[in-house]
C-alpha cells in the first residue's frame, strides 16, 4: 500500500518527469560532453528500469498491463536498455545503435505527454485514427497507380525538356509513380 501510495504521488510524479527531462538534456549535450555519454547508457536505463519495476510491483502485473501507457513505458526502457547494452558493447552497427538511440529518446518525449491531459487525448485520437490513415494512404496509392497507367499509356514518349526529364516521366512505370509523388509532394 505504501508503495502504490509513493509511486501515485505527485512528487514521485515531479522526480520522474525530471529525470526525463535531465536525460533528455543529457542526450542533446552528450556530442559535446563525453562525460554524459557514460551516464547516458550507465545511469539512466538503470533509473529508468527501477521506475518501471516500483510501478509494476505497486500496482501488480495484471493492473500494470491493463494500461496502454505503463506497456508504452516498458517498451520504452526496454528499447532503453538495448541501446545502453549495444553500445556499452560495441556491438551492432552505429546506424542500429542511433536508430535505437533516436527511438528511447522519441519515447522519452512521448512520456512526458502523459503529465497532460489534453496531449494524452491527443496522443489516443492519433492512435485511433491510424487505420483510417492507413486506409487513405492505400487509396491514394492506387489512384497514383491508376494515373501513372494513364501517363504511360498516353503521354511516355513526350520528349524530353524542362519539366520532363531522364528522371521524371512516364516512360517507365516506377518512374511514372516517381513523378506523381513528386507532383503530390
Amino acid at each position: 500500500l505504501k508503495l502504490y501510495q509513493l509511486v501515485t504521488s505527485e512528487p514521485y510524479k515531479i522526480v520522474v518527469f525530471s529525470g526525463i527531462l535531465i536525460n533528455i538534456t543529457f542526450a542533446i549535450l552528450e556530442p559535446y560532453v563525453s562525460l554524459l555519454g557514460a551516464l547516458q547508457t550507465g545511469i539512466f536505463p538503470v533509473v529508468f528500469t527501477a521506475e518501471v519495476i516500483l510501478r509494476m510491483v505497486a500496482f501488480g502485473p495484471k493492473i500494470y498491463f491493463k494500461d496502454g501507457w505503463n506497456k508504452f513505458d516498458l517498451l520504452v526502457v526496454i528499447v532503453t536498455n538495448m541501446y545502453a547494452l549495444l553500445k556499452a558493447s560495441g556491438l551492432g552497427s552505429g546506424l542500429v545503435i542511433r536508430g535505437l538511440g533516436a527511438m528511447a529518446a522519441a519515447g522519452r518525449l512521448l512520456r512526458l505527454m502523459r503529465a497532460k491531459d489534453a496531449l494524452e487525448v491527443l496522443f489516443t485520437t492519433l492512435l485511433l485514427s491510424i487505420p483510417s490513415m492507413l486506409n487513405v494512404s492505400v487509396l491514394l496509392m492506387i489512384t497514383m497507380m491508376i494515373y501513372a497507367s494513364l501517363g504511360k499509356a498516353t503521354i511516355a514518349q513526350v520528349k524530353y525538356g524542362w519539366s520532363i526529364t531522364r528522371l521524371v516521366n512516364f516512360r517507365e512505370y516506377s518512374k511514372g509513380i516517381y513523378t506523381l509523388f513528386g507532383q503530390l509532394t
